[in-house]
């Protein structure tokens, strides 16, 4: 009688195990998250879609280029279109060229400027970034998921859900406030404008290349731009924008993703050192261009 007892205890801890889990997926998929910051991706997906007749400028990588450009006066000064698709580099930088691969044709022109921390460790998967955008559509973003990026998205399920929770609570409390963080801070062309003049920097220590070159990714990076080159796309390699803090720090590390862009047949087409801004063009990192960063930067880039 006493074994029968402990089996249905179990039985019913099992089952309310299952039950929170199974509601706590559930909550991941139905939260609403239309206004947040990853769901700009869709937008820019959408907007490279519908605009694939016609050779066009793209440019892509993480953050950095989210904030980095002035895309409406480069196609005037092109005098061909131009789409920012960069976003954030917490997707990984394996989702985004895969992603922004589907969308390049022959006659396009790709302007690759990702993250030097991109190539370290595990930021070639992703983390909490790419687990909130595939919770917003499965069939769209989990079909460009390897395995690695797979197990990155389950570990970070925990950490996402509690973001969206706090957003969404933060949400209720305060409906009309849209920061730099926001699908609301983007225009037409994928550009961040929210980003005018000079916040606080984020003056936390600087780590690129934790883990050392993820040598795996590495291989695949290129060999996905010699694909691209194949296709008919023409590769413009340039390096992020960081600050003098960024460089000095990590001068070694940033040395050596700029060398293994040479080495590999598509070295930046501007020096690094050319790509280390003062402060004062920064918004609130170390890699977030202001508005007059953007439009320096993007100078920089046409010339």
């Amino acid at each position: 009688m006493q074994v029968s007892n402990i089996k249905r205890f179990v039985r019913k801890v099992a089952l309310f195990s299952i039950l929170m889990v199974a509601s706590l997926l559930l909550l991941g998929f139905l939260l609403p998250y239309d206004d947040s910051f990853e769901s700009e991706q869709i937008v820019k997906d959408e907007l490279l879609r519908n605009n694939d007749d016609n050779p066009k400028v793209v440019l892509t990588g993480g953050s950095s280029v989210a904030f980095g450009y002035n895309s409406d006066s480069l196609s005037l000064w092109l005098g061909k279109p131009v789409y920012n698709d960069g976003l954030h580099g917490g997707f990984g930088m394996k989702f985004i060229i895969d992603n922004c691969f589907q969308y390049l044709n022959e006659g396009d022109v790709l302007v690759m400027s990702p993250e030097y921390g991109c190539f370290g460790g595990g930021g070639a998967w992703g983390g909490i970034a790419l687990t909130n955008l595939v919770l917003m559509d499965p069939l769209r973003y989990g079909r460009l998921l390897n395995v690695r990026q797979w197990n990155s998205v389950l570990n970070s399920y925990p950490p996402s859900l509690f973001w969206k929770l706090a957003t969404f609570a933060s949400s209720l409390s305060n409906n009309e406030k849209h920061g730099p963080y926001s699908r609301k801070s983007f225009n037409s062309l994928g550009d961040n404008i929210a980003n005018k003049g000079t916040m606080k920097l984020n003056m936390e220590e600087i780590t690129i290349l934790s883990g050392g070159v993820n040598q795996e990714f590495v291989d695949y990076f290129f060999a996905k731009l010699s694909e691209l080159e194949s296709k008919g796309v023409k590769i413009v390699c340039y390096p992020p924008a960081i600050t003098h803090k960024v460089y000095a720090e990590s001068k070694i590390q940033c040395e050596k993703i700029y060398d293994l862009f040479e080495s590999k047949g598509h070295p930046f087409v501007r020096p690094l050192q050319n790509s280390i801004y003062p402060d004062s063009l920064f918004f609130d990192t170390h890699y977030h261009l202001n508005d007059k960063g953007a439009l320096n930067n993007t100078k920089e880039l046409y010339y």
